[in-house]
Formats: C-alpha cells, structure tokens, sequence
C-alpha cells in the first residue's frame, strides 16, 4: 500500500495554511536551514525543519517553522536529521523568496527506514517557496522516479515560477511552482548537491563525478543567457575546480576590476576537507588560490561583496556541521580583503553563532526582501487537495473488507466560501463525508475506507475519487483507487536454506514457517516435489474455510541429515489447492559440509532497509544508506561513510571440504554506478570475503572497482594480511549502469584468487578468470561473513562506491555458483536490448547515455521500443496550434517499435489533455481513434496529428504524448 499518510493536527496554526509565528524578514540578516528542534534526536526518518534568522552579528531574531502537515495541496516539509548534505537553501535571483527543500511526510510516519529511502511517489520531495513576509507556499512536489530513494538537496529560481532541482542521482530537474512532476534537463552527471543561477546562467556543483578526473565540477548551460527546460538542454561546458572531494555550497562574483568576464571568483564549501577554498578565473581556467584558514566541517555559504574606495572585500557567511566536526552547527563569518587571484584572508575569521545539540544547521542565504506574493488568502474561493498520491492496496478475494485507512486534506486557500462534494464510482470504497462548506482558509480531512469487497474479482479492481468545487469549479480533482486481488497468499516469500557439517549436525535454521491465507475456502495441499526423506512438512492436507489461515512448519528432519554425504541436496515445496491446481512453491536447499547460501533481493521488502532481512545487519553504523528496492539492494557511492555503516551477513563457518582445488566462492548479480578514482584513492571493496587463519582474522578475496578515468570501470581483487601486493586490476574496462554477473573465487590450499566476469558455462577454468592474484601462501580457513560495501572508516579509504546486487551467492562449489545466476551471464530485457545494439559494451551502452543525441536516454528509447542509434525515433509535440478560432491542431512525433530488437513492433499512442496541472491529465483520445496510426518495425518516429475540438475555449490546457507499454 502507497500509504496517504495521516495528517497532523498539533499545530493549529500551520493547519491555517499560514507559517507558524512568521515575522516579516529584515533585509541585510542571514537566514539558515536547521533540521531539528532541540528535544527530538535527529534521525533519517524525519525531523521538523526550520529558518532561522539572524542579524550578520549572530544575534538570534526569529525561527520560522516549515509545514508539519497537510492543508490541500500545501504539503509537509520535513528534513533528515543524518543528511547533511540536504537543506542547500537558495534566495531567488530577484530577491523575493527562499527556496527549501524537503519531504512531503508525516513526522514519526517512518520508524524502521528513512524518508529519503522511500520512493518519490510515497514521499513526494518538496520544495518550499518562504517570501519576505515569512509566508510559505510547499504545494511544489516531485513525484517521479528521478527522485526514488534518493536526496533532494537544493533548488534555484529567478522569480519563484520555474524551478530547477537538484538531487543525488537524477541530476538537475526543472519544474514550475505548483507542480508534481519534472524534466530532467541534466542526465550525464548524478549526484548534485548545491544549484545557483548567476548572470543568467545555471551552475550546480557535483560530488566526485567519475566522467571526469576532476573531484568538483561547477557546470553551467550552454546557451548563455537562457535557463534550460528540456532534457539536455544543460551539457558539458565544465568549470573544473580541483581537490574539492566533497563541495556543498559556492559563490561566484567578479573582483577583478575590468575584464570580460562577468564572474572570475569562485569560493567553494567542502565538508570533507571541512574549508572554503578560492578559485580564479585566469586566461580561461580556474587556479586555486588556496583556502581560508581555520574553517571546519563547511557546508553552507553565503557572501556578500562591498566595495570601499578601491577595496573590494567579500564577507562570507559559512555553517560548520559536514562529517567531521564534532558538535557542529555554527555560523562562521570571515572577510577576504584580498580580491582577485590572491589568496584568501581569513584573519577575522569569527564563530558568530554556535550550535546546540539536536540541531543541525545546513544552508545560508542572505534574508528576502519583504515583497511578497504568497500571503494567504488570496485569489477567489478555490478547492486544493493533497497529498496527490492515490491510493492502492491488496488484499483476498471473497473477504468482506480490507483494513485500510487513508487520508485526504481538502482546503480553501481563497477569499470567498466554497461548496465541495466528494464522490467515488465503486461500491467498495468509503468516504467518511461526501460534502460540506470551506470557508476562507477552510480546511476539512476526508478518510478513505475499503470496504465490503466480497464478489470483486482476482486481480485489478480500479476505482476513482471525485473531489469538486460546486461554487466555482476551480480545484476539482481526481484520485485513483486500486485494489489487488489474491486468492491466497502465503508469506514469507523467502526460500529455505538449512545448513551444517556431515555427519554431526546440527543443521540450521532447524525449520522454516509458513503462514497460507486464503479468500475463498479451499483444501490445502502440501506435498515435496521430490519426496525427500530429510525434509518433514508435519502435515499434507488442510480444511481452510473462507477467509481463513494456517502455519505449515518445513523442518529438517537431522537423523536422516547425518547420514548424508557431503553435498548440497534441494527440494520445493509445494502448496496447491484440492484440484491439484499449484497456487505457489518454495525452494528448500540442505547444504551438508557445503557452505552456501544465496539471497534473492528481488524477494525482499522493497523499498526498505536490509536490516533483519535473511540475516543481515549492520555493522554498527547507523545503517543510513543501503535500501532494497527495483530488486536489487543498493548503496550509494559516497566519500565519507560512517563505520560500519554497510549490509553485512554472517553465514556458518564450515571448512570447505571439496577438491582437488578447495575454494570457495562468492557469486553476485552486480551492477556498478560509480567507482573509486583512479588517481585519488584506494579502490572502493563492493564485496568482502571476511576469512581467518590461525584465530587472526583478516579479508581475503574482496571484488574491488576503480575508475578508468576514460568513462568506464574496472574490477579487481583485493587481499589483506597476506601479501603486499593487495590489489590487481582487469585491463578490460567495463561500463557504469550495466548488469555483470561475477564470481570471485578464493582457494584454500593453493595460493591464487580470480574475478570471472560472466563466465561462459558452469565450469571452472581459470584462463576465463578476468582478474588472478598469486598469494605469497595459502592457509585453511573459515569464513565469517559476506559485506557490501566499502570496509574502511578512515581517512586514507574514504571513498564508498555505488552499487547495485540483485542476487549474492555464497558457496563451495563453482557449479553451484554459476547455476545460482542467469546462465551464460544477466539475461533481463535491457541487458539484451543493450548487447543487440551496442555488442561492443562501451559507454553508449550505460542507460543514462543518449548515443544518438535525441534527448531519450537508453533506459526510455527501450521503454518506448525505439531505436537508439536512429535520432528521429523520439516523442515531442512539435507544433500546437488554435485554428478556426476555437480548435486546436496538436502534431506529434509518436512511437514506433523496432522488432529486430526482440521488443514489440508497436506500441499505443495516447495524446493527452487537461485543463489542470500536470500530471493530473484527466481526458485522452483513445475512445476517439487516436491511439496508434503508426507502423512497427524500423524503431523511427512518425507524425500523428489531432483535431482538438473546442481546445481553445475555456481555461488553460496542457498536452503530452505518452507511449502505452504493453
């Protein structure tokens, strides 16, 4: 279930729509993004957010909180407590409003996973628009899938209306105020943190981008003078500052008397070096001026230029709260009087506010001007729903209801009452009230119930909401509402794996629990596929009555187990109804004296934390980064990672027995997003095989990855404790965002390791090996646990690369190993779309590339069939235009499959209007004809036009065409 989160109510005065204790801001004070309010403890899964105001000599002057709740459209803006990189404020180019971001959540929704671990259309990520009034406007969300389970960090705007925002891996987005969706108008570098606009042009600075050898790039448009709107309309015009690991936030000004060059000083924030460092523009290049002395931990930045005489100082503003300042939270003020391509001054450098516990402050900017257009109520009576999430949720077939309650906020930001009613088209969804009045600043919660669902069908079950403005019109909305169908479900989704030495025992875990629920009554019948003699069920046949449940307990039965030989031994469950028809199975692997065990992420919670999911845990960090979702975990490549704070599993420690060549060996569905540098740091261990020997622990055996510096990544072995020749690398350089299958292999009583990248067949030839280590010696040894992630703290291994496993394998048999992934190598859709296209695995082939300059990426010219070295296979309405005076001509370039591909010839075009704001796009033109008049085959685009009748009448509307995936 996408849940609508409940909506609070302890602050009456937000639920007005209005800032809390909002003061008119002072012109000439600083402004600052603090996360916390002091009682609470600052944690990933949300705390309050707050705008704290101060005089430039640090005297305190007022807090504005951000919104805790739902008013309409008027969302939550909650912050992370453990990010500290989120919170980059910005003041827009005209002076008017601030520009925040955070999370359209619910405080103390989350208890087990963080607000940014969740996906973007459960969590919206929201940014704020507060003005000089200290009147606050969050109704701009961002739904889509560039923002899943990542960061939103910054957001930049001339005037308040368009919108540009940043995030850790869907690059930079633009929007406009109101809105729910975003273009992603920058796709070839991830991991944004700050955004500016100076003279007219977009700037944004990037953590460690592995395209470049540079460790900070500050990009700007092409086009000078025009902000970008489409996809790649931001390119690769690089302003290269070197030595910045970490950059948050900048200033860019010109301090140089004369010239061309309208900005030639730029100052940059790291929170891993903890300083600000000066650059200047010299004959076209930035040279590094040094940095101001004395700075901790920086993070945000703001500065003023003042001009004295023939003196031009700069007076910077600066939080202190990165990675490694312990107590942070300040506020640094510090004067350069030294200009153009000098090196910093930073004598003055003074704390001018200093930190409490519980607060975390982030991003500076310079106060708003008192100019608003944001105060509420304005404009007539109007109706304003949120959060724009629908609704969807599963449940059994036959049984009477479902428990599930959701919660709609509907509200009146207008001047003058309105009438509202509610209505939904299904039977089997309850509205606790279906009308009323909203006065001025009116607002009224509306629950959503399922109830009786008896006689609805398996599968998909849709139904709409109506919410309407009767007075006006103006506001009146939809939400979807989907209900799944099961007949019977059976939980957990996990499969059985039991194991332990010959002979002795025991074998563990020693059983496995099964809960069966179904809709309508049914005989349960359990059986094993292969009558194993070791596997007890307990019982074979069960009288389930409607909407009823039952335990089946798989247990292994350890006396036959003892007398089996050393090998792995497999059997399924199988659970069907009294027709024999097969309702679901479960695999059961016994490994005798084999040590193997293998998790299939795909069946995990999605969109949630490892910890406690088939045995994982943390280390002991505070387990912030990995989350599971899209089938496969993920951890995010970063610079400077807490200890521990990685997926680690500890399995048996069982002595491989198998010869003659006693190895064991890790198997990983695997994908790479970024490395370590080749010429920065030690490579980054995705994969460690944790060994002892003689009671002394140490890794052995661990797939490392490092940056090419050319576009691409190599793999490599990695060896700790026993020779000092601890890394060797592939001269075969592979590509960033593609699946690889690997198998890394660690002998025990020889002296060698290999990484084998796809490995042809299931069996064992080191001449497949892509990489091979020759140890100095061999020893027996145990094994203590897999890890994913980088295995260092300190400050010589910072660097954590970014990954993606769908399936892990651990096991003393190389068969087992290579079975245990995709034959012959990873055989999802896209990988074979890439291979038949780009056969040669270069980076044309990664899925955010855009070979063909079309501005689809790889990912979308697969999703929409296309070709993607053919440019005029692309979508775009090319022209609109009003004829007869109240028609509208819409053309398009719509979609054409390329079968040659293996992907569908065709696909259904749909032309979509409303007279709302995107995305909500309420009338299509399929019941009209308008669904596909194109021809498959060749993977071009072709023109369709339409015939809007009456489309110039009426209020404002909006287009789009969008390909409807079988």
């Amino acid at each position: 279930m996408k849940k609508i989160l409940s909506l609070m109510t302890a602050f009456i005065a937000l639920a007005t729509g209005m800032t809390m204790f909002a003061l008119q801001f002072t012109d000439g004070n600083i402004v600052v993004y603090r996360v916390g309010d002091g009682v609470a403890t600052l944690t990933n899964r949300g705390n309050v957010v707050f705008l704290d105001e101060y005089q430039t000599n640090g005297t305190f002057v007022q807090s504005v909180m951000l919104r805790t709740n739902y008013f309409g459209a008027q969302s939550p803006l909650i912050g992370s407590g453990t990010a500290f990189g989120s919170g980059l404020i910005t003041r827009s180019v005209d002076g008017r409003f601030i520009l925040v971001n955070g999370y359209g959540t619910d405080l103390g929704i989350f208890t087990n996973t963080s607000v940014q671990g969740n996906f973007a259309s459960s969590v919206p990520r929201v940014t704020g628009l507060v003005d000089g009034q200290g009147n606050s406007d969050t109704t701009t969300t961002r739904t889509n899938t560039d923002f899943d389970s990542v960061e939103v960090r910054a957001a930049v705007s001339p005037d308040g209306t368009n919108i540009w925002t940043a995030g850790d891996s869907g690059g930079v987005q633009y929007g406009t105020r109101g809105s729910l969706d975003s273009t992603q108008v920058q796709t070839t570098l991830g991991n944004v943190r700050q955004l500016h606009i100076f003279n007219s042009q977009l700037y944004f600075d990037i953590n460690n981008p592995s395209s470049v050898t540079q460790s900070v790039v500050i990009c700007t448009n092409n086009v000078p003078g025009q902000l970008p709107t489409a996809t790649n309309d931001v390119l690769s015009s690089f302003l290269k500052a070197v030595n910045e690991p970490s950059p948050e936030g900048f200033l860019m000004l010109k301090l140089k008397a004369g010239g061309a060059d309208p900005l030639d000083t730029l100052y940059v924030a790291d929170g891993t070096l903890g300083h600000v460092a000066k650059y200047s523009l010299v004959s076209g290049t930035w040279v590094n001026d040094g940095a101001i002395a004395g700075v901790q931990a920086a993070v945000g930045l703001t500065g003023v230029r003042n001009i004295i005489g023939n003196q031009t100082n700069v007076v910077l503003y600066i939080t202190q709260g990165g990675t490694t300042l312990t107590g942070g939270n300040n506020i640094a003020r510090v004067t350069d009087t030294t200009g153009y391509h000098v090196a910093p001054d930073g004598g003055d450098l003074a704390l001018i506010v200093n930190g409490t516990t519980k607060k975390a402050l982030r991003g500076i900017v310079l106060a708003p001007t008192t100019n608003s257009d944001l105060a509420l109520p304005s404009g007539a009576g109007r109706l304003s729903v949120g959060p724009a999430i629908d609704v969807f949720a599963k449940a059994l077939t036959s049984c009477p209801d479902v428990t599930e309650t959701d919660v709609f906020s509907l509200a009146n930001p207008g001047t003058s009452t309105i009438l509202w009613t509610a209505m939904v088209d299904a039977a089997w969804v309850n509205l606790s009230d279906k009308n009323g009045t909203l006065g001025i600043m009116g607002n009224a919660n509306i629950t959503v119930t399922l109830g009786d669902i008896t006689g609805l069908s398996a599968a998909t079950n849709p139904a709409t909401i109506t919410f309407s403005n009767k007075t006006s019109v103006v506001g009146t909305t939809t939400r979807a509402v989907t209900l799944f169908l099961d007949p019977q479900t059976i939980s957990p989704l996990t499969d059985y794996t039991a194991l332990g030495p010959p002979t002795t025992g025991p074998f563990t875990p020693s059983n496995k629990v099964y809960t069966v629920k179904t809709g309508p009554a049914i005989t349960l019948n359990i059986s094993k596929l292969n009558n194993s003699t070791w596997l007890n069920l307990g019982t074979t046949t069960v009288s389930l009555g409607a909407c009823g449940s039952t335990i089946i307990t798989a247990s292994i039965n350890q006396a036959v187990a003892n007398t089996l030989a050393v090998s792995n031994y497999t059997e399924t469950i199988v659970f069907s109804n009294g027709t024999s028809s097969v309702i679901d199975t479960r695999s059961v692997l016994l490994g005798v004296g084999f040590q193997f065990f293998c998790d299939d992420f795909s069946t995990y919670t999605q969109n949630a934390n490892l910890q406690g999911q088939n045995g994982w845990a943390a280390v002991g960090g505070s387990f912030n980064e990995p989350f599971v979702h899209d089938g496969a975990v993920w951890v995010a490549a970063t610079t400077v990672q807490a200890a521990g704070d990685e997926p680690t599993k500890n399995f048996p420690q069982l002595v491989a027995t198998n010869t003659p060549t006693r190895s064991m060996f890790c198997a990983m569905s695997i994908t790479v997003t970024s490395a370590a540098p080749a010429s920065t740091f030690s490579p980054s261990r995705i994969w460690t095989f944790f060994q002892s020997a003689n009671g002394v622990g140490y890794a052995r055996d661990s797939l490392t990855v490092r940056d090419t510096g050319t576009g691409g990544f190599v793999f490599g072995i990695r060896n700790n404790g026993i020779t000092a020749n601890t890394n060797v690398f592939s001269a075969t350089a592979r590509s960033y965002g593609t699946a690889y299958n690997i198998i890394v292999q660690g002998e025990v009583g020889n002296t060698n390791s290999y990484v084998y990248v796809n490995p042809p067949n299931g069996t064992l030839n080191t001449a497949n090996a892509d990489v091979k280590m020759t140890l100095v010696s061999g020893s027996d040894f145990n094994v203590g646990s897999a890890q994913i992630g980088n295995t260092f703290d300190n400050a010589a291994f910072n660097y954590q690369a970014g990954i993606a496993i769908s399936k892990m394998c651990v096991t003393t048999n190389y068969t087992d190993a290579f079975n245990d992934l995709p034959t012959g190598g990873p055989s999802d859709p896209f990988t074979t779309w890439q291979t038949f296209y780009f056969p040669a695995d270069g980076p044309n082939a990664a899925p955010n590339a855009d070979p063909d300059h079309d501005g689809m990426s790889n990912t979308n010219e697969f999703l929409a069939g296309f070709n993607p070295t053919n440019n005029a296979a692309r979508l775009k309405i090319t022209s609109i235009v009003r004829t007869d005076g109240t028609n509208v001509t819409i053309t398009y370039l719509g979609a054409s499959g390329d079968s040659a591909s293996g992907r569908p010839s065709s696909y259904a075009n749909v032309l979509y209007s409303t007279t709302g704001t995107p995305p909500s796009y309420t009338n299509n033109f399929v019941s009209t004809g308008q669904t596909n008049v194109l021809s498959g085959g060749t993977g071009l685009g072709q023109t369709a036009t339409f015939v809007h009748t009456n489309g110039a009448t009426g209020p404002a509307r909006y287009y789009r065409v969008r390909v409807l995936i079988p």
